[in-house]
């Protein structure tokens, strides 16, 4: 019971939570991970594309695979009030 208490206490200062609360990223550059000089903007920049961009982009692709182009740019049409035929239709 001490070690998973211990586990979700420090583990994310060893690999901050995607899109995570910046206290989370301070205290994975300040603490585990050790001074990373100047080039820490850029780890979270990789760290934030790795665990956020890189599922929006598969999801996109797959989605387009299974549902096509056309019915994406309608559905971002309808979320950006585009919308060219009506909505019961």
């Amino acid at each position: 019971m001490a070690l998973g208490s211990f586990a979700l206490l420090y583990s994310q200062l060893v690999l901050p939570t995607p899109s995570g609360a910046g206290a989370v990223e301070l205290g994975f550059l300040g603490g585990a991970a050790g001074d990373l000089g100047q080039n820490q903007g850029w780890l979270l920049l990789a760290w934030r594309f790795y665990t956020n961009g890189i599922g929006v982009l598969l999801g996109v692709g797959l989605a387009a695979h299974i549902y096509g182009w056309p019915a994406l740019r309608k559905l971002v049409r309808r979320g950006t009030g585009e919308l060219t035929e009506p909505a019961g239709g």
